[in-house]
């Protein structure tokens, strides 16, 4: 099993361009205090794979098992309760169902 880890980098936008992409493809979205134009995370369960941006940035973190997947959403939840205090799983349009169906249920909004 393994985590595949892409680094792009958007010369211009801010993360509602990413917005308009992916939540309509079925994305939920990892709100967290830092979310603002700069910043911003999403994540696709059926696709196994998280997308965070920051000033620019993209990071593309895809798991190959759902074991994986979990545990990188949990990383990332705990990074933000240790620095910001909150993450919380929008599912926007999507099912709420899957999450919990993982074990993420108490992430969900």
């Amino acid at each position: 099993m393994t985590t595949t880890t892409e680094r792009t980098y958007a010369n211009s936008g801010d993360r509602y361009e990413i917005d308009c992409e992916l939540v309509p493809a079925g994305w939920a979205q990892l709100d967290t205090a830092q979310d603002a134009a700069y910043h911003g995370i999403w994540a696709h369960a059926g696709h196994q794979t998280v997308v965070s941006y920051c000033e620019g940035d993209i990071t593309r973190v895809h798991a190959d098992s759902t074991e994986e997947f979990v545990a990188e959403v949990r990383r990332i939840a705990a990074w933000h309760e240790r620095m910001d205090g909150w993450l919380k799983i929008d599912p926007c349009n999507g099912s709420k169902e899957e999450w919990q169906a993982l074990g993420l249920g108490d992430l969900l909004f």
